[in-house]
């Protein structure tokens, strides 16, 4: 435990302190430990000791060592780039467009959707259907006759704002949070 807590402390001086590619001295090597978080973190480093044994179990300790790999971020640049510590999928708005889970995941929710929605409307007393058929871009309602928060015409789903007017009751705005 003791270990794990000092590679801690010395992980913080250094990472506060140097850059991948930094030189390292630790003129008392003792077990190894500047070394050890040195190398784990891409540092050059450069130890030593009077003492036989501790030299010794600094080696043992560095040679049985497993550290992570990273591939550089600016090969070109050696260490100094830095390294890529974590990659991740990139996500396009065509690969989600072509998922093909999305109906599934549609059927499943929209139901919850047009229930909040039918609340909401009825908390309002919007209960009067559009005027004029839908059309346009996605089925949204194009012209003058088309707009948001038209008096008694009920609200569409691109029509919710995400922060609720003030006029409107408080069971509406607790209806549509459900």
């Amino acid at each position: 435990m003791l270990s794990k807590q000092r590679n801690k402390v010395i992980e913080r001086c250094m990472l506060m302190t140097t850059d991948p590619g930094d030189l390292v001295l630790d003129p008392t090597c003792g077990s190894g430990t500047t070394a050890y978080v040195a190398e784990k973190w891409g540092r050059r480093w450069i130890t030593c000791d009077t003492s036989r044994v501790a030299i010794t179990l600094a080696k043992q300790r560095l040679m049985t060592a497993s550290f992570d790999y990273f591939a550089l971020r600016y090969p070109h640049e050696g260490l100094k780039g830095g390294f890529i510590y974590k990659t991740v999928p990139h996500v396009t708005l065509k690969s989600i467009a072509n998922n093909p889970e999305i109906d599934a995941i549609y059927e499943r929710l929209h139901p919850g959707i047009d229930a909040a929605l039918t609340g909401l409307n009825a908390a309002l007393g919007r209960r009067q259907p559009r005027p004029g058929p839908l059309h346009g871009h996605r089925g949204r309602p194009q012209g003058p006759e088309a707009g948001a928060g038209q008096e008694g015409c009920a609200l569409l789903e691109w029509e919710v704002p995400f922060d609720f007017p003030a006029a409107w009751a408080a069971e509406a705005g607790a209806c549509a949070r459900c």
